[in-house]
């Protein structure tokens, strides 16, 4: 069987350099590598954009997973990851991930689910998150 091909690929890390030179903190580096070398184009987003000196001030070089060579571009978006994890920046979000399978097994609860997070742009998913976390209904 031939190895399927990527249109693009799309990836968050920890931290990157405005080239596409990108580093994975945590404890288990996934598959993003891999997904980037296998696709057309590549993109990372990512908690951070540094200069390239800062990915090895306080970190091995072998966490620097995906090299530039493999990217198409790169984006600074902070919780760019969430409801899932990019650690040790942050956690999953357990509380908005039971609010979201909540919501997905009805559709009135899905359209509120999406006016409440989804209607507001960035910011207002962002702010939607905080409250989430704070305990705000």
């Amino acid at each position: 069987m031939p190895a399927l091909r990527l249109d693009a690929a799309l990836v968050h890390m920890n931290q990157a350099d405005a080239k596409g030179n990108a580093q994975f903190l945590g404890p288990d580096p996934y598959f993003d590598d891999l997904f980037c070398a296998a696709a057309d184009e590549a993109f990372v987003s990512c908690e951070r954009i540094v200069p390239t000196r800062e990915l090895t001030k306080a970190a091995h070089p072998a966490t620097i997973v995906i090299s530039r060579m493999l990217v198409t571009g790169v984006v600074e978006a902070p919780h760019g990851a969430h409801f899932t994890s990019c650690v040790p920046d942050y956690g999953r979000d357990e509380p908005f991930q039971r609010a979201y399978v909540e919501a997905a097994g009805d559709p009135g609860r899905w359209a509120s689910f999406g006016d409440r997070f989804l209607a507001g742009g960035e910011a207002g998913y962002q702010r939607a998150v905080a409250a989430l976390a704070a305990g705000e209904a």
